[in-house]
């Protein structure tokens, strides 16, 4: 990644913020889709509370360039269809100045097209892989991972502990294929002898993953990468333990690092197995995010997971932009992002000008038990550089050099 150097100290510069004194009357909306009922009802929630964090800082700090900042927050009930038109009526009538979201990799892309249309600067919260290539627009850019800047970065420790014969599972829609293909494309680009021995593609929901641990089981792999999300990567990882999975594999969970997942499994989590998150609130342990996991706590009783890390990181991305803009214009502040850098909670994200892909380091780590938090933890943390998993750039970006 030849221009990761540059960019890195271009962004690095541009983050120098001089909070405003005073606020004008004039407020600058930010427009948010999050899944705030349904199976996804709980990321919504600390998406949202993640994203009016953030806006109550920057309110508190004097603002936009002395402008208030207010989040409109809607339901986009993890719909497509749905999700575009809360998208229209939020930029239409509500006249928001950008839009946040959706979660869901499809609803994603259409809210894509539609800001494309309205031109309108729009940060997704889904990980879907072609957000950032075949469909890359002018108006997009993700401030959060991809799926496949964790999936690789998997596939870098699964070379480090030598495990060769695998088996995967995930749900069939696009972000859950996204997430296995980027693991298994680098696991075999690092490692030419791997085997995937079994794949197994459930539907979003699933309640009986038994006959698919049964063939995960009977496939006799070394090691089993799960890409499951939210609610369902918590049943399947119930059911494999009863079933004893557990103790026949080595077990990598793409989303399991999360810590509202290991909450909900408790003492049915995977502890000495591998798992990652995009964010985690006991690493990195810098005042950054002591400060953020300090204040999210104190505001909301809980936590901050994933979700709620990455929307906080995403409203101040946006907000850097319109003040390195030197007003509210759309056009303005989308010239802005290029280049960005912001020391979120979870380190510095770099916006790659290729393809509008905020890139930062992965995390992935043990399932473990620890005296100061009332659930697991991941612990013997393995950080993976943007450097040593991402794409390069000439891989990148497909859609936006069209």
């Amino acid at each position: 990644m030849k221009s990761f150097n540059s960019t890195l100290a271009a962004g690095l510069v541009a983050t120098i913020v001089t909070a405003q004194p005073a606020l004008a009357e004039d407020t600058i909306k930010f427009g948010v889709l999050a899944p705030l009922t349904g199976l996804y009802a709980i990321v919504g929630e600390r998406t949202s509370q993640g994203v009016n964090l953030a806006v109550d800082q920057i309110n508190e700090q004097g603002g936009i360039l002395g402008h208030k900042l207010e989040a409109v927050i809607r339901d986009d009930e993890t719909n497509p269809d749905t999700a575009v038109r809360v998208a229209r009526r939020l930029v239409l009538q509500d006249d928001v100045f950008a839009l946040f979201g959706p979660l869901h990799g499809g609803a994603a892309i259409a809210v894509l097209n539609e800001a494309q249309r309205l031109k309108t600067p729009h940060i997704p919260w889904a990980a879907t892989e072609e957000i950032n290539t075949v469909n890359c627009s002018r108006y997009t850019w993700r401030v959060g991972s991809s799926a496949q800047q964790t999936s690789r970065s998997g596939a870098v420790v699964a070379q480090r502990e030598g495990l060769k014969k695998w088996a995967t599972i995930s749900s069939d829609f696009s972000y859950g294929r996204s997430v296995v293909n980027q693991f298994t494309d680098n696991l075999k680009r690092l490692m030419p002898d791997a085997e995937v021995a079994e794949q197994a593609w459930p539907k979003l929901g699933e309640e009986d993953y038994s006959p698919y641990i049964s063939n995960i089981a009977r496939a006799d792999p070394d090691a089993l990468y799960i890409g499951l999300f939210g609610a369902d990567v918590v049943k399947f990882l119930k059911q494999a333990k009863a079933f004893g999975l557990n103790e026949q594999v080595t077990i990598f969970t793409d989303f399991g690092g999360n810590h509202v997942v290991l909450k909900a499994l408790g003492d049915d989590a995977p502890f000495g197995h591998w798992a990652s998150s995009r964010y985690l609130h006991n690493y990195p342990d810098t005042q950054m995010n002591r400060d953020f996991v300090q204040a999210f706590k104190a505001t909301y009783d809980v936590y901050p997971d994933m979700a709620a890390g990455e929307a906080y990181a995403a409203v101040h991305v946006m907000a850097e932009a319109i003040r390195r803009a030197g007003e509210p214009d759309k056009d303005l502040a989308i010239n802005a992002l290029g280049g960005l850098a912001y020391n979120a909670p979870e380190g510095w994200i770099i916006m790659r000008p290729s393809d509008h892909q905020g890139l930062q380091s992965a995390f992935w780590g043990k399932v473990s038990h620890d005296d100061a938090y009332p659930f697991p933890v991941l612990s013997d943390i393995q950080v993976i550089s943007p450097i040593q998993a991402a794409h390069p750039d000439e891989d990148s970006g497909q859609g936006c050099r069209n």
